[in-house]
């Protein structure tokens, strides 16, 4: 799925009804989850200028929910919790260890 808008890095925008990770859910002092709101966000040159509570009646582009993931290295830790363990072994959520 192609994200409809073609943004740039130059400039000043915002984004409404942008999903951010928030925390995590626990079942037996285990990561069994991640928890998420929505937010709007205001972007200058490429880089958050700030990030606030959500305003569905703002004039900003719609993220429609989708979740908005960082470019860095911290991106990886976002797709290992949910197929490592803590010890590094891949593991299925679904189909258990």
């Amino acid at each position: 799925m192609q994200f409809p808008y073609q943004l740039t890095a130059k400039g000043t925008y915002s984004l409404k009804n942008v999903r951010l990770e928030t925390g995590f859910e626990y079942e037996n002092d285990e990561v069994t989850g991640t928890k998420t709101n929505l937010f709007s966000i205001e972007i200058e040159d490429g880089k958050i200028k700030e990030i606030k509570a959500n305003d569905p009646a703002s004039n900003a582009i719609d993220a429609k929910g989708y979740l908005m993931l960082p470019l860095s290295g911290i991106c990886t830790s976002i797709w290992t919790k949910h197929y490592m363990d803590f010890h590094g072994r891949h593991f299925h959520p679904k189909e258990g260890r």
